[in-house]
C-alpha cells in the first residue's frame, strides 16, 4: 500500500545532543574509565580523549539531572503523540557525510563543528529511546557515503528493519569505498 511521505521536523529533536550529554555523559565517561583502567595506553583515539577530558568535566548536580530527565520524557511524549501519525522517520545520521577517522571537528554549512555535535541527529533518536537502523543512501559529491537513519516507535523494530531494507535495495545497499591515497 502506498503511504504519504511528508518532509517534517519531529518536536523535540533539537535538543537532543544537550539531553543526551546531560543525561549519559558521566556514565559513558566513567563506563570508560572502568574498560580502560590499568590499561589507558590500550584506548583508541576517542577513549583517550574522553579519559583524559574526564578530571575536568563538571559533574551534572542531581537537580539538574532530574530537571534534564523530566524534560526528556515530557518531549519523548510529545514525540510519540506525533509518531502516532508518522510512524517512521527517514533522518540523516549526521550533518555530514564520512570523515577522516580520528577527526574531531567537521565542516558543516561552512562552518567548523566538533564530531559529536555533528551527529546530533543520532544523539536525538538515541536519548528518547526509540528504534533506529541506519543505512547508506549514497555518496557525497566528495565520493564519501552518507547515511541515513530509519526512525520507528517503541517495539516497532520489525518495520524499522522492513523499512531500512527497502531503502537499502532502493538504493544499491552497501558498496566498497574507493581507494583514497
Amino acid at each position: 500500500a502506498a503511504r504519504e511521505v511528508v518532509e517534517e521536523r519531529p518536536p523535540g529533536v533539537e535538543r537532543g545532543t544537550s539531553l543526551w550529554l546531560a543525561l549519559f555523559s558521566e556514565h559513558a565517561r566513567a563506563f570508560v574509565r572502568g574498560v580502560y583502567e590499568g590499561r589507558e595506553r590500550d584506548a583508541g583515539h576517542a577513549a583517550r580523549q574522553l579519559l583524559q577530558r574526564g578530571a575536568a568535566v563538571k559533574t551534572t548536580a542531581p537537580g539538574d539531572y532530574s530537571q534534564a530527565l523530566a524534560e526528556r520524557e515530557r518531549l519523548r511524549h510529545e514525540l510519540l503523540k506525533w509518531m502516532g501519525g508518522t510512524p517512521l522517520l527517514v533522518a540523516p545520521v549526521g550533518a555530514v557525510p564520512a570523515f577522516e577517522h580520528g577527526a574531531r571537528k567537521v565542516f558543516a554549512g561552512g562552518e567548523e563543528i566538533g564530531v559529536f555535535r555533528a551527529f546530533g541527529y543520532a544523539q536525538a533518536f538515541n536519548v528518547f529511546d526509540l528504534p533506529v537502523a541506519c543505512v547508506p543512501a549514497g555518496l557525497s559529491l566528495e565520493g564519501l557515503p552518507v547515511g541515513v537513519q530509519i526512525v520507528g516507535r517503541p517495539g516497532a523494530e520489525r518495520d524499522v528493519l522492513a523499512a531500512a531494507r527497502v531503502v537499502e535495495e532502493a538504493l544499491g545497499g552497501w558498496r566498497r569505498p574507493p581507494e583514497f591515497l
